[in-house]
């Protein structure tokens, strides 16, 4: 980057976006020390997503920029927050369900997701096409197809 333009004449950061960091090896490690400790003399701001160990992962690439004070952590939903957001759907678009109905799916996308909201998501995601497919009948959806 820096022979593209000179350092001298970068006015913002240089932003280095990483997602899903969670399997990150020796090889990327060596990346990021070289970014962040290279003789570059570039500003780049780093931010980085993946699950719960990934600091540990990256810390000894990016010690000590690495600490407590810039960690972020989005967290997972409970279940009764799942159940929350399923409820709200299956309203907002009218599906008839039972409470023991909406138990079962809130239970069932919180045990497979671990709460992590994207993969609840995406499981909602999918139940809303199952539904589209059943003209909303909860009962006649394909629940194999939407795991």
């Amino acid at each position: 980057m820096a022979e593209l333009k000179p350092k001298e004449r970068w006015d913002r950061p240089v932003l280095l976006l990483a997602d899903e960091i969670q399997p990150v090896g020796e090889e990327h490690r060596k990346c990021f020390r070289e970014l962040h400790w290279g003789e570059h003399g570039l500003p780049i701001v780093t931010v980085v997503a993946g699950l719960a160990d990934s600091a540990e992962k990256l810390r000894p690439a990016l010690s000590p920029r690495l600490t407590v004070g810039n960690l972020h952590t989005l967290g997972i939903l409970s279940p009764d927050e799942v159940q929350s957001r399923i409820e709200q759907m299956f309203d907002r678009c009218r599906i008839n369900y039972s409470a023991g109905q909406l138990k079962n799916v809130a239970g069932e996308f919180a045990a497979r997701s671990e709460g992590w909201p994207q993969h609840v998501h995406t499981e909602t995601a999918a139940l809303f096409g199952g539904l589209d497919a059943t003209r909303g009948d909860l009962g006649t959806v394909d629940c194999d197809a939407v795991v």
